[in-house]
């Protein structure tokens, strides 16, 4: 059983732990009858692997393991790349067209980054905790031995190894680890990937063409920015921003045993061979071997 516990993104990690905590804990709850006696494995990609980490640091949790995929705990600027134009100077003058942005309901897709947005609209600059003190965190309370770390070769933003070095050398649980680490083909993005097959071929293109058009605003707005002189970082962070919604409609539509299938397959059952549960079924039942994902 899969149990996909949704957060919103913000410069607080403490407060997301603690979120994503509490409603899995509340999921968990609701499904007792169906889950009593299956061990629990934590699966994150990027700042969920983060979560995990600072949910296992602050709270006595059951798990069987962790598995961290593209971990890295950079700065903001460094980890969210299409922020650090709206971090710089005279930036901050157009926060109220970005207000506006993110509160359109002819953008979804901006509603992930919006509380970001606004961190940033307020003059939050880094992350809470920092990194510095996340590692020391990490190092002091981090209390789950088995773990594996994942990262892709094209991954300029992963940061497993310093992880690996964190646990393995000083950390609190360095005496009891249990540590596999894989390398597979792949950049940071590799986890999103899907191939949303089953569409009706009506439904995709509506979903696209809804993706153009926040990609459309959002050009317009940086337009707009040029105009009104703000400077050039700005606009070509939005710009940034408006390819990578445009890149998102490529998971619309995607074709049976077509290689976006065939690598959201392998990196499944790269996972489940690692939890011991012989790999994934296509098209799997509502269980898998005993085993629960969280």
């Amino acid at each position: 059983m899969v149990i996909a516990t949704p957060y919103q993104t913000n410069f607080d990690h403490l407060r997301i732990a603690d979120e994503t905590q509490f409603r899995f804990d509340c999921a968990y709850r609701a499904l007792a009858s169906e889950t009593s006696g299956l061990p629990i494995y934590g699966v994150g990609h990027s700042l969920g692997s983060l979560v995990h980490l600072l949910i296992c640091t602050r709270y006595t949790v059951n798990r069987a393991g962790n598995a961290l995929l593209s971990f890295n705990n950079r700065p903001a600027t460094d980890s969210i790349p299409f922020l650090s134009p709206f971090i710089a100077p005279g930036a901050q003058m157009l926060f109220p067209v970005l207000q506006q942005l993110v509160s359109s309901p002819a953008v979804p897709f901006v509603e992930q980054a919006g509380p970001i947005l606004m961190d940033v609209a307020s003059g939050r600059k880094e992350f809470t905790p920092s990194p510095f003190e996340t590692q020391n965190l990490i190092k002091s309370y981090y209390g789950i031995p088995r773990n594996m770390l994942l990262r892709f070769q094209g991954d300029v933003l992963d940061e497993s190894k310093e992880l690996a070095q964190l646990l393995q050398g000083s950390a609190a649980i360095s005496n009891l680890l249990d540590l596999t680490m894989r390398t597979l083909p792949g950049d940071h993005n590799r986890p999103l990937h899907q191939a949303v097959v089953d569409l009706p071929p009506e439904l995709s293109r509506a979903a696209r063409a809804t993706i153009k058009e926040g990609s459309t605003i959002l050009q317009r707005v940086s337009a707009l920015a040029r105009n009104a002189g703000a400077p050039e970082q700005f606009n070509t962070g939005l710009h940034d921003f408006a390819n990578i919604i445009t890149e998102g409609s490529t998971a619309l539509g995607g074709n049976v045993g077509g290689p976006v299938t065939d690598e959201v397959q392998a990196l499944a059952d790269e996972v489940a061979c690692w939890m011991g549960v012989g790999g994934v079924i296509p098209n799997p039942p509502k269980y898998i071997a005993n085993t629960r994902l969280a």
